[in-house]
């Protein structure tokens, strides 16, 4: 409602500033709230980013741990196979030595029936 008397447009008007002041006041309060709200949005965004970055890294870290534990296993395997195999190449070794110590007692009973023959003759 505008009110044509001059008095009542003088009062009008002192009010004017204080109702523009108190709009400016509102419209900077809100703006001011809508940022404050906007920088922690924006702060939340940078930790779910560094949180999704970190499980990045910790999911590259598992798939290269991952690997390795393959890598190690497969290790494990031949070297397990390369460890029966020297254990079965001591057994030959043990049995080649047998063999050799029993053709040595026997070659030494041989040569003292001969060294016994060639001395008492028929």
């Amino acid at each position: 409602a505008v009110v044509s008397t001059q008095s009542t447009g003088a009062a009008h008007r002192t009010d004017t500033p204080y109702r523009t002041s108190y709009n400016i006041s509102s419209t900077d309060q809100f703006y001011l709230i809508r940022e404050s709200e906007i920088q922690e949005l924006e702060l939340e965004r940078k930790r779910y980013n560094e949180s999704a970055e970190a499980l990045t890294r910790n999911q590259e870290d598992l798939r290269k741990r991952e690997v390795k534990i393959a890598s190690l296993e497969k290790e494990n395997e031949t070297m397990k196979k390369k460890m029966a195999d020297l254990e079965e190449d001591l057994r030959r070794l043990q049995q080649v030595n047998s063999d050799n110590q029993r053709l040595r007692d026997e070659n030494a009973a041989l040569i003292r029936v001969i060294g016994k023959l060639s001395r008492n003759p028929l």
